[in-house]
């Protein structure tokens, strides 16, 4: 027997290491290219960039294009987790001109402040938003438009301020998002969610200091997990420079951005904001190839509000890098223009 357990053994360790060399290559190829393809976002004409007092006193940096025609909607964009308003620039650019956009980074991400994270919800985000519709889009009709987590703060503010949007609210347009995880299946979701229900301070404790320490060890140290995570979010064509992207965004949010905001989402229970927005034009995006918001979610989703679904084959979770052409379509179709935007894809111009 013990001769046999050796050589077994042996073949473990041999096998794990082989594998674990396998990844180190493929990953630092993945860095490489994603390098040799990395885009610097060019702020477009007209663009006002400038800083407003969000929830906490917390500064929030919101990006405001001016269109041409007042008569057309506003847009307000909001990015997901871990992301900041770059991840807008495409859609943004194919629109320029068309209509007012704001585009902004949530507290915790990319140039806005991180205050205290302790105590911090999902609904401190949905007033986040709420400020700078209020600063920056104070009357007239808005489109919302939320990507990921982005999208469960867009439920949530029309949840708690539906008063104050329902007669302005033209649309909604929800990307790779759920408004509750309740309607999903997974057995880790239906484990995960009554433990953080049950001893909810303790489990925001043990995160902040557990997984936020991780966060941000492997930020600081950039490894090459976070590359091959960037790289594993896109769909089955992922392109380089969205890569590079996504790990930019990664390294500029602040790593309480994990620990503050996971109990909330994992939490989410966001329904009643999405029968406000039913009430609407509302519109599902998803992607084919989406792991971290599969597709089944959004098409649940969709089904609970009535919604459009629109799938796009091939895209992963970040499909306004992705598929920004096919997203500003579907957008410019619910702000209601009648032109369809023009979309130089975001992978041709690092080519």
């Amino acid at each position: 027997m013990a001769r046999r357990t050796a050589p077994t053994a042996a073949g473990l360790v041999a096998a794990t290491v082989g594998a674990f060399a396998l990844v180190r290559v493929w990953s630092r190829r993945v860095r490489a290219e994603a390098c040799a393809h990395a885009l610097e976002p060019e702020l477009l004409p007209n663009t006002r960039q400038h800083t407003l007092g969000g929830p906490n006193d917390t500064l929030v940096a919101v990006w405001d294009t001016p269109g041409d025609r007042a008569a057309v909607p506003q847009i307000v964009f909001v990015h997901g987790w871990m992301g900041t308003h770059h991840v807008w620039d495409w859609v943004v650019q194919a629109l320029h001109g068309k209509a007012h956009m704001v585009t902004f980074d949530l507290p915790f991400h990319g140039q806005s402040g991180a205050p205290q994270p302790d105590g911090i919800d999902l609904d401190f985000f949905g007033d986040t938003l709420m400020h700078v519709i209020d600063d920056v889009v104070p009357s007239g009709p808005i489109v919302l438009v939320g990507h990921s987590l982005g999208g469960m703060i867009v439920l949530n503010c029309l949840r708690r301020h539906g008063n104050r949007l329902a007669g302005r609210l033209s649309a909604t347009v929800l990307i790779s998002t759920a408004a509750s995880f309740d309607d999903t299946k997974t057995a880790l979701v239906r484990a995960t969610r009554p433990v953080f229900s049950a001893v909810e301070s303790q489990v925001r404790h043990t995160f902040q200091r557990g997984a936020g320490r991780v966060l941000r060890a492997a930020i600081a140290r950039d490894t090459d997990l976070i590359w091959l995570f960037a790289r594993r979010v896109q769909g089955r064509h992922a392109q380089p420079a969205i890569t590079h992207g996504i790990v930019e965004a990664i390294g500029a949010a602040h790593p309480e951005a994990l620990t503050a905001l996971a109990p909330a989402v994992v939490t989410l229970s966001e329904q009643a904001g999405l029968n406000v927005a039913a009430t609407r034009p509302l519109c599902v995006i998803a992607g084919s190839d989406d792991w971290l918001t599969p597709l089944s979610v959004t098409t649940a989703l969709s089904h609970a509000a009535g919604a459009e679904l629109v799938v796009l084959a091939g895209i992963g979770h970040v499909a306004p890098k992705e598929a920004a052409d096919q997203v500003a379509h579907v957008i410019a179709r619910y702000v209601g223009l009648h032109t369809q935007p023009q979309v130089t894809p975001y992978w041709r111009l690092g080519s």
